[in-house]
This record gives structure tokens, sequence and C-alpha cells, in this order.
């Protein structure tokens, strides 16, 4: 891609008045625009509620998300980074969601260099690798927390990621937490 997939606001909870032009004014504060778009029913030509905005820049949709919550025609609307399709749908009713899956972790790699790593995307509240009940040793994966749930998008679309051990560079596997990833807690 070139890089459009970075600069691009998806734009949820819209009202039906909401245009084209509003959305642009609004957004048009962070940041240059590149595109603007409320997306409509195909047959019946009604706003379907969301939309999507690309700055020319990153930097435009990371102002943006610095500036939540947002509110257009007296409504708080949901902005996210428009994830790829390629990428599992964000479930923003899951409160794991500021929690992020870290596998490809080379067995030298601390909890310090994945923290210092991380944190170019964002405050990382924890840091935790799995270690092997049976060995002591760590079990190649763990898990990244982060403040904001929006750090764990940009980490996911800054893809791919390696952080250098003192053995080698493990391309690293990151993806949300899916069901088996999570620990039970009884």
């Amino acid at each position: 891609s070139d890089g459009t997939q970075l600069r691009k606001l998806f734009v949820g909870g819209l009202s039906a008045n909401i245009s084209d032009e509003e959305l642009r004014h609004h957004f048009g504060q962070y940041g240059e625009l590149a595109d603007v778009v409320v997306m409509k029913d195909r047959g019946t030509g009604r706003p379907r509620g969301f939309g999507f905005v690309t700055f020319s820049d990153e930097s435009g949709v990371d102002a943006a998300q610095a500036a939540r919550p947002h509110v257009l025609d007296g409504r708080e609307v949901e902005t996210k980074r428009a994830m790829p399709r390629t990428e599992a749908p964000r479930d923003t009713s899951n409160a794991r969601a500021d929690k992020m899956f870290l596998g490809g972790l080379g067995p030298d790699t601390t909890e310090e260099q994945v923290r210092d790593y991380f944190s170019q995307f964002g405050e990382v509240q924890a840091v935790e690798i799995a270690i092997s009940r049976d060995t002591g040793k760590p079990r190649g994966f763990g898990f990244v927390t982060y403040r904001d749930p929006d750090s764990v998008d940009k980490a996911i679309l800054h893809k791919p990621h390696a952080i250098s051990g003192s053995q080698r560079a493990a391309e690293l596997i990151i993806s949300e937490p899916t069901v088996q990833h999570l620990p039970v807690f009884l």
C-alpha cells in the first residue's frame, strides 16, 4: 500500500444530517485532508451512519485521536484508525482491546526491551512475557497492555516489527488476544 491505511480514520455513530463537508470542516483542524466520505446506502442513497477521513499525513490521525472524544451535530462519535480487512474486526465492547498478543519473541528478549520498543506507539501500562512452568524459560510469546486501545491499532498498522535481542532479531507476530490466548480467571 502507499501508506493510505496509516492516514485513514474511521468515524462511526454519525447522525443522518452529517455531510462530507461537515466531516471535512471538523477533522480539517487536525491536519490537511486528502479525502473525506460519509458512506451511503447504495439503494436508498441515505447515510449509513459512518464515514472515513483520510489525512495527507499520519500525524493528522494522531492529532485527531489525541483530541477524542469528538462531538458532531451534538452527538459524540466514535473514531478509530481504519484497519485493513486482513485484520480481525475490533470488538470495541471487548474490555481487553487495550491488550495485544506478541508472538515470535527471542529467548533473550526482556520485558524492558519490549516496553522500550512498543512505547513508540503509545503509553505502555504492562508487559508480560510467558514463562514455562516446567523449565522456567520464556515461551516465546507475551502481551503488551496499552493505556489507550488506539495504541494497539497503531502498532498493528505499523507491522512488521522486530526487536533485536542479544542473539537474533525476531519478527514479531502481533494481534489482538483471542480467546485461546487469554488466561482464564475463574
